[in-house]
């Protein structure tokens, strides 16, 4: 059962005071509260008002700021026996939301009068009113902070994480999988600074949906930028997972394993062999591009200034392969049999284009040694693939599961 027992006390100075949207608290001298912690505070009209650990500092409390609290309100703080030391510790809270529950909280009460204890018809009631001084402060229930966030109830919850506070409080969260998957869906966005474990995160949803999806057939593609992070997933770990995550798995009710099915495509190097910072043991296979797989592609080869640049026109050149193609060709025997343009070769060699889409040599030129740039060395793009595919058509092939 949850600690209700107060770890602190709101208060208000000349230079700490309370608004709508975050308050200052004193921490008990024994409490130990971290910065993302989640607390609780008796509001106005059996209201309360839940808010979010912002800031710790050290201060001292001088007589000014003392004088608002009553002797009730500093036993809350330190024991009669305990004399005050020359600071506390306070917290700033930034304020999150304002409702109304019918929880134990109710019962510590700041000596209220009845004239305070207004009926309220509507559960969800919320106000935005400053936090009074003279409170005291609980760590957030799950339900308070479930709600503050405004985390609905989910017909097809998909488990995303867990929320850890200080007081041992753990809350499982859940976002519904039409929210991360499906024809109607957004998006999921892990940010922050390298090395917080962004892709580990979003490995571990993937993981989560390739669970609880199992029935649906779901299929994953992932694009690598980790270079030999993400060629392991089919792989068991070398080490078990720690006590603390064991726990944190069994509280959203997974059991973590590696992918299964899982095919790895990795670029075309040299002399056809990979080039890859690790290659898996099985599995794998290289990918390349041939004209004829990304000829309707083309300017994604070229950056936006490029194709747009109107002293050379690179666009029009892009549009006019892609219209004619297959039937582009170039020159002819006296027959009439024309040379079809079916290879990177064959288009750097291309040059009759028509003068209203190639008015000036230098376009041309520019465009041929762009595409030749690409061609040396011969890797990724070649004319002829031999061992390795198409990612285009392998993504195409794929199945449920």
């Amino acid at each position: 059962m949850q600690d209700d027992k107060p770890i602190g006390i709101t208060f208000v100075s000349e230079n700490f005071s309370n608004s709508i949207d975050s308050f200052w608290i004193i921490i008990k001298p024994e409490i130990l509260i971290n910065p993302f912690d989640f607390i609780s505070v008796e509001n106005i009209h059996s209201t309360r008002t839940i808010g979010i650990v912002k800031e710790l500092k050290r201060i001292y409390l001088n007589s000014e700021t003392s004088k608002n609290l009553s002797p009730y309100h500093m036993n809350l703080i330190v024991n009669t026996e305990e004399k005050w030391g020359d600071g506390m510790t306070v917290a700033k809270i930034d304020v999150i939301a304002n409702r109304q529950f019918h929880k134990p909280h109710d019962e510590i009460s700041s000596n209220s009068s009845s004239f305070n204890k207004i009926p309220v018809k509507s559960k969800n009631w919320s106000i935005n009113m400053p936090v009074q001084e003279g409170k005291p402060v609980t760590f957030a229930t799950s339900e308070e902070v479930i709600s503050s966030l405004g985390i609905p109830e989910m017909v097809h919850p998909i488990p995303a994480g867990v929320i850890s506070m200080t007081n041992d409080t753990k809350i499982p969260i859940d976002l519904d999988v039409t929210y991360i998957f499906g024809p109607d869906t957004t998006h999921v966005n892990a940010a922050g600074i390298s090395g917080n474990m962004k892709t580990s995160y979003l490995l571990f949803l993937l993981q989560v949906l390739h669970q609880k999806l199992s029935e649906e057939g779901i299929s994953i593609i992932l694009f690598n930028t980790k270079e030999k992070d993400l060629l392991y997933l089919d792989k068991e770990r070398d080490e078990g997972h720690a006590s603390e995550d064991k726990h944190v798995l069994d509280i959203l009710g997974l059991n973590l394993t590696p992918f299964n099915n899982v095919k790895y495509f990795l670029p075309r190097g040299k002399d056809g062999k990979p080039n890859s910072a690790h290659v898996p043991e099985k599995n794998y296979f290289t990918y390349s591009f041939e004209l004829s797989d990304v000829y309707d592609r083309l300017e994604l080869l070229f950056s936006s200034e490029t194709t747009l640049d109107p002293q050379h026109n690179i666009s029009s050149i892009l549009n006019y392969i892609y219209e004619l193609w297959p039937k582009l060709s170039q020159g002819g025997t006296d027959k009439g049999n024309p040379n079809k343009i079916s290879t990177w070769t064959d288009l750097i060699n291309f040059s009759e284009y028509p003068e209203e889409i190639v008015s000036h040599k230098t376009t041309l030129l520019k465009f041929q040694g762009m595409i030749q740039k690409y061609r040396k060395p011969s890797t990724l793009f070649v004319d002829k693939k031999i061992t390795s595919r198409y990612l285009g058509k392998e993504i195409r092939k794929m199945k449920k599961n």
